[in-house]
């Protein structure tokens, strides 16, 4: 991203966010760390987030995942951020301006009631790993230490590769807000559209949750009342909606999504 798009974005957000000093992240950090000692997760970087100054507080090793021997607390700044950005391909290049600029966007018009409990999901950029393959990667996001107006401070945010159950090219992205998450908001990014729906509907996540219980088809028709041929059709639309390999790869992202 050009620095002065990233610059005008970063103004924009300091005018709605009350000065305060960085709050104490470094009870995060103990968690964060027992958590990533536990094997089979040294493909997962995990970072925290300093939302006003756009800086990474703290960032777990990322030598598997992008190729940066990072692990521990720093200040490094934007450059640093840049560097991350940097890896995303030609084809997505444009999402990290189209994510600051979304995720301020849905800041903006939330009253500051509705600015809490914020979670995000970010799924299917393309970036380049170390081995010169093109993952696909998978950004968890919470928000928290909010200020005066609800705004959050710090963002704790999980990574990971999903290129094992990705086949579409597209990304997408879901934000939800409110103590029961009842403002939900999604972008996908081969339809350039943003809007305040779920990436699921209530129905296909009734028939995602029937797939999860290992129902089949015909068992999913009879228990919902439909045809079997709706809920093929519900399937095919989410495996379309989200990018997902098959039915096993999309229940796998619906659980590490909250879909479920």
């Amino acid at each position: 991203m050009l620095p002065s798009v990233r610059a005008r974005l970063r103004q924009s957000f300091q005018r709605h966010c009350a000065e305060l000093p960085v709050p104490n992240y470094k009870r995060y950090i103990d968690s964060i760390e027992q958590i990533l000692s536990l094997p089979g997760l040294d493909q997962v970087v995990y970072m925290v987030c300093d939302n006003l100054n756009y800086q990474i507080l703290y960032a777990s090793d990322s030598t598997n995942l992008f190729g940066f021997a990072t692990n521990g607390e720093a200040s490094p700044g934007p450059a640093d951020v840049a560097r991350y950005h940097s890896l995303l391909t030609t084809d997505h290049a444009d999402y990290s301006f189209l994510a600051d600029s979304w995720h301020l966007s849905l800041h903006d018009r939330l009253p500051q009631e509705q600015r809490v409990n914020s979670q995000a999901v970010h799924c299917g950029m393309k970036f380049s790993r170390p081995d010169g393959r093109t993952g696909r990667l998978l950004a968890v996001s919470h928000f928290v230490e909010p200020d005066a107006n609800n705004l959050p401070r710090i963002v704790l945010v999980i990574m990971q590769d999903v290129a094992h159950l990705i086949k579409g090219d597209h990304y997408w992205m879901r934000a939800t807000f409110g103590e029961q998450n009842e403002r939900v908001f999604c972008y996908l990014s081969h339809q350039r559209e943003a809007l305040e729906i779920d990436i699921l509907s209530v129905r296909e996540k009734e028939v995602l949750r029937c797939l999860h219980k290992g129902k089949d088809s015909k068992e999913i028709a009879q228990q919902l009342g439909i045809t079997v041929e709706t809920v093929q059709k519900h399937r095919r639309n989410m495996l379309a909606r989200t990018g997902a390999r098959d039915t096993t790869a999309l229940l796998q992202l619906a659980i590490w999504c909250s879909l479920l």
